[in-house]
């Protein structure tokens, strides 16, 4: 059996496990490219957060980089992050997660 599918959706998961990166990638998304600026306007987090999980985010494959006059804009690599996070999203509004809940 090869694993290399599942290995490679961990490791996108492992990422947005972070609420910053989560948040940078979710505002990736809606604006489809965002340069730093902009995603620290969006996200209220500085400028240097954001491009430290940005490094991240393009070691792991998640987003790319171009630019756009005299900024770096970013924007999602490919549908895979995107589908992985409705997918995630799909299975907490369908279980209650407070079920699982440890008390």
């Amino acid at each position: 059996m090869d694993f290399s599918f599942y290995t490679e959706n961990i490791k996108v998961l492992g990422l947005l496990g972070n609420s910053t990166r989560l948040s940078i990638v979710c505002k990736l998304i809606t604006y489809r490219s965002l340069s730093v600026f902009d995603l620290s306007k969006q996200t209220r987090i500085t400028e240097d957060l954001i491009v430290q999980h940005l490094r991240k985010l393009a070691f792991g494959n998640i987003v790319i980089s171009e630019r756009i006059g005299k900024r770096l804009h970013f924007k999602i690599k490919d549908n895979k992050t995107m589908e992985i996070i409705r997918v995630t999203k799909l299975i907490l509004i369908t279980f209650d997660i407070n079920a699982f809940a440890i008390t």
